[in-house]
């Protein structure tokens, strides 16, 4: 909630319409389960393709994790195996393109993280430095890892948000939405990217844009220097996860002189994957925050928190695959909640806080104070 400021400071909230629907939208469908014999062949997979990357036959790795991900599509494991794979065998282009959904997929900050790590390595050997940079330094935000630490000494200094989240000047806002979810796009990727026809921005000057994910397509706002602020919606296509993003809220009030946005973005994702032996149904609920400084023609956007976690409600169903082949229920996990209190004060400055649950799935930097100017 905003943080009632003193009067001294000249306070006004903005009418602003909130692109999330009046109506309750329908509850969505549960993932497609994998059979049991499905599991089965996944499991036969991993196993092969772990033994190929032992023997250093990466292209018989490649083979393994993709008929893997044929079965239990857009798993981020598997994703993060695959790119690993593509890139020793020497397809740096396929190795990046997995691990870019390996990122994009993963809720877990490890997986995530060495998505993150993996793509990197892979910017590197493409000879794109700066991005690598990000990447590296992305991965030590949810992950501290001396290997990914040795390698982004190597590039420089660690990239600041502004860096990792900024479009090159000069591009179009296409290829700005699509290169926040892939660094340097190709062209067929730029051109699926199109404004949006059915989603409207909640900001005069704002555009939303629809671009691919890999899977689907998301809705992106974007402000005035094509500078991408939020994803407010998706349309994924994976079998084994189905996801429901929506803009959930937007005020804007004027603090000290600045127009300051609080956004904030649902999503509720239910995912069935599948990691050795261990088969596990998640159900996934996050609100995230986006804190911004509205800018102008002159001064891009500035958001001083994106995506941060306010609330998050996991829990998770796990089964095992037998060594005969049968599959025994484990257990239910405990349903976790973890919560933030956020709250700006007439400083511009965004203080977050934990309130309930534990930080594992939070980045090291989420918690204490952010400078909104």
């Amino acid at each position: 909630m905003w943080k009632r400021v003193l009067v001294a400071v000249v306070i006004a909230w903005g009418s602003i319409s909130q692109a999330a629907p009046k109506d309750t939208p329908p509850a969505a469908k549960k993932p497609a389960k994998l059979t049991k014999q499905q599991v089965a062949d996944v499991h036969g997979h991993l196993k092969a393709g772990w033994a190929a990357q032992k023997d250093k036959r990466w292209a018989d790795a490649v083979t393994e994790f993709e008929a893997a991900l044929k079965i239990s599509d857009g798993d981020p494991r598997l994703l993060t195996e695959l790119g690993w794979s593509a890139m020793n065998a020497g397809d740096y282009k396929k190795a990046k393109k997995a691990d870019e959904l390996s990122v994009h997929a993963a809720t877990e900050n490890k997986i995530k993280a060495a998505g993150l790590y993996n793509l990197g390595l892979v910017q590197v050997k493409l000879g794109d430095k700066s991005s690598a940079r990000a990447s590296f330094t992305a991965s030590i935000a949810l992950r501290p890892n001396k290997t990914v630490e040795a390698e982004l000494a190597k590039l420089g200094a660690p990239a600041t948000n502004a860096e990792i989240s900024a479009c090159p000047a000069g591009k179009s806002a296409c290829y700005c939405a699509v290169s926040y979810l892939m660094s340097s796009p190709e062209d067929d990727d730029v051109a699926a990217c199109h404004e949006s026809t059915t989603a409207k921005s909640p900001l005069p000057g704002w555009k939303v844009y629809t671009t691919p994910n890999g899977h689907g397509t998301e809705d992106q706002i974007l402000d005035e220097h094509n500078q991408v602020v939020v994803t407010i919606g998706t349309d994924d296509s994976r079998l084994r996860y189905v996801g429901n993003v929506s803009l959930s809220k937007f005020e804007v009030k004027t603090i000290a002189g600045h127009r300051v946005a609080w956004i904030e973005v649902t999503d509720n994702e239910m995912r069935q994957t599948m990691d050795d032996q261990d088969i596990t149904d998640s159900n996934h609920d996050v609100t995230t925050v986006t804190i911004c400084t509205i800018g102008d023609a002159k001064t891009p956007t500035h958001c001083a928190l994106r995506d941060v976690p306010q609330s998050i409600e996991y829990s998770a169903a796990h089964s095992t695959m037998q060594p005969d082949g049968t599959i025994k229920d484990g257990k239910d996990g405990p349903r976790s909640e973890t919560k933030l209190d956020i709250a700006i004060g007439n400083d511009g400055m965004i203080t977050v806080k934990l309130v309930k649950g534990s930080t594992d799935e939070l980045s090291p930097d989420v918690l204490g104070p952010h400078k909104l100017w």
